[in-house]
């Protein structure tokens, strides 16, 4: 197929059809309800990236993000793309040893993290040059808050240059190799190229009629450039749950109207990895796939 690659930076590609979709709600936490549109999370984001420069970051500093799925995660990814620096993202069930292998070998400067996570993330820093941020309620005396730090009109974004398409962007970490899991250096171009990919015509699985209840892990890279970042290119929306607990799953299932959902094998037997169901079926599709797991469709 021909495809002409973008000549965008990863944030410039997700907020790029801003002017079309930017009163639609873009993002949802399951857990507490928060909804956010396109434009609301446009400026999230750049609020985020506003308060990092403020702490001291400069092009190209390293990013550490340890979150469990949350609308916060996207703004963490965007603004610090709009920042022009490099994110590293971890997987919160992460030792803190494991942790300190990966901030150590990305030279992370900032980490971002909830109040629930803090100690294990203090712990792994313990003895680095890193400024802590917390999303919650409960914020150390040494750590940043995150409702402080995003409290800015993010105009100090205006003075920044933009990212060169082809300059390291994000820094996941595989577990597919032998030994410790070994950092994937990605480019903006990287990430918007698949992005262009995953909406072109002959392959599309996603538009903005569409809704995806984000399961898998937003540190790996399925749901950070399929589902984080094509739902928001594509105009869909995402709703967000920290992990997959049952009950919260389905009924967060059962208040969809029209769903594709990302899944693991282990999660469901004999699924494909997307589940694509037109709107038309999803009211009976939804009610055959309660009644499978033998629980009450009502």
């Amino acid at each position: 197929m021909d495809l002409q690659l973008p000549n965008l930076s990863f944030h410039e590609m997700c907020w790029s059809r801003e002017g079309k979709w930017g009163e639609k709600t873009a993002l949802v936490d399951a857990v507490r309800g928060d909804k956010y549109t396109m434009s609301e999370a446009h400026t999230m984001s750049r609020a985020f990236g506003h308060g990092l420069i403020s702490l001291g970051a400069q092009t190209g500093d390293v990013v550490a993000v340890i979150l469990p799925n949350m609308p916060e995660y996207a703004f963490v990814m965007f603004g610090s793309s709009e920042a022009s620096l490099r994110v590293t993202t971890l997987n919160p069930t992460y030792t803190p040893k494991e942790i300190n292998g990966q901030l150590v070998n990305s030279e992370s400067k900032f980490l971002v993290t909830t109040s629930a996570l803090l100690e294990k993330a203090k712990g792994a820093s313990e003895g680095l040059d890193m400024k802590i941020i917390v999303i919650g309620d409960s914020v150390d005396s040494d750590c940043f808050d995150y409702k402080q730090i995003t409290n800015n009109n993010g105009s100090l974004l205006d003075s920044i240059p933009p990212p060169h398409i082809d300059s390291v962007y994000a820094l996941p970490y595989s577990s597919g190799t032998t030994g410790v899991p070994k950092g994937v250096m990605l480019t903006h171009s990287n990430l918007t190229s698949q992005m262009a990919q995953m909406a072109h015509p002959s392959f599309k699985v996603i538009d903005e009629n569409e809704v995806n209840i984000c399961v898998l892990p937003m540190y790996h890279i399925f749901a950070m450039n399929v589902t984080m970042s094509g739902m928001m290119y594509q105009g869909g929306l995402t709703i967000t749950v920290p992990m997959f607990e049952p009950g919260m799953f389905l009924k967060t299932i059962w208040s969809t109207d029209q769903l594709i959902s990302s899944w693991l094998p282990l999660w469901l037997d004999s699924s494909p990895p997307t589940l694509p169901l037109p709107r038309s079926t999803w009211p009976r599709s939804k009610r055959l796939l309660l009644e499978q797991l033998q629980l009450d469709p009502r």
